[in-house]
């Protein structure tokens, strides 16, 4: 039986983001960030048209590009012809066009968090083609938005055309196996990439921090990397001493002060607040008892 129109660009779709993960997470990569920003817009891309082929009966017209030619009296044309590429072959609308289309002619429903996320790979992917590389510095900033944009991904793959991907391993290797950092560092950021990292910053907190978007979906997903003790013996090996199969772990003092930034004498005085204010609430309940 053949494939319908909109199946087969729902494939190529989900091809196009397995091969963004699967660059992504290869052990050794200079352009990572970029190389899945591209390809997961392109994958973007596809699922988007394939909803508006679904919706409109497969019929391909929906998708092109039409313009008015210019006649020889220098007027346009009443009639709306297919606007060509170079090779003859018709254009198609951006994914910003196809967008519109699904919500204008309520084809589906889109999360402003889906739309968030998407602008914001949209920057990364631009700055990256046409402007400058993305630092290391940025990567943290830039993994959390690509793992967010892949649950978005599989969420509406699901509800639209009902298709799980649970068979597939869509996530993104977390940078502490490529890199020795666990945090973006602004000071080494160029004025360029700084301008990217607020813009990112500033979509996180209108989105994932303000509320405005659903849970089903986000802007951008942190993702953190616990050891747990295992008794299976496939488990990596964590131990004291000099085990040669031992993982080394190394705990600096810029660590310890992250998780307990309180030296004795803050820790003092907060102490000392939190007895004033049980003293006070104490004396005001005896008042109002009174």
């Amino acid at each position: 039986m053949a494939c319908s129109r909109s199946s087969a660009l729902l494939h190529t779709a989900i091809s196009a983001m397995i091969t963004a993960i699967e660059t992504y997470n290869k052990p050794d990569h200079k352009y990572r960030e970029e190389t899945f920003s591209i390809l997961a817009l392109n994958a973007w891309e596809l699922l988007l048209k394939a909803k508006v082929l679904k919706e409109k009966d497969n019929d391909i017209r929906e998708l092109y590009i039409y313009e008015r030619r210019t006649l020889k009296n220098g007027t346009k044309s009443k009639r709306r012809y297919i606007k060509r590429n170079r090779t003859g072959n018709p254009m198609t609308i951006s994914m910003g066009k196809t967008l519109v289309l699904i919500e204008n002619e309520g084809l589906g429903n889109i999360d402003q968090a889906v739309k968030a996320n998407l602008d914001a790979l949209t920057e990364i992917r631009d700055n990256s083609i046409h402007l400058i590389n993305m630092s290391s510095d940025l990567s943290k900033a830039i993994q959390e938005l690509g793992t967010a944009t892949l649950q978005n991904f599989v969420k509406l793959t699901k509800k639209w055309f009902d298709h799980d991907l649970s068979q597939y391993n869509f996530y993104l290797m977390p940078l502490a196996f490529f890199r020795d950092f666990d945090s973006a560092l602004a000071v080494n950021l160029t004025s360029e990439e700084t301008n990217i990292a607020k813009y990112l910053t500033s979509l996180h907190h209108s989105y994932d921090k303000g509320g405005k978007n659903e849970d089903e979906y986000a802007v951008t997903l942190e993702l953190n990397v616990r050891l747990k003790r295992s008794a299976l013996s496939t488990a990596a090996r964590l131990a004291l001493g000099d085990d040669p199969d031992a993982i080394p772990v190394t705990l600096t003092e810029e660590d310890i002060r992250s998780l307990y930034p309180w030296d004795y004498k803050e820790l003092t005085e907060r102490l000392q607040d939190s007895r004033s204010i049980i003293l006070f609430e104490k004396n005001l309940r005896k008042i109002n008892d009174m």
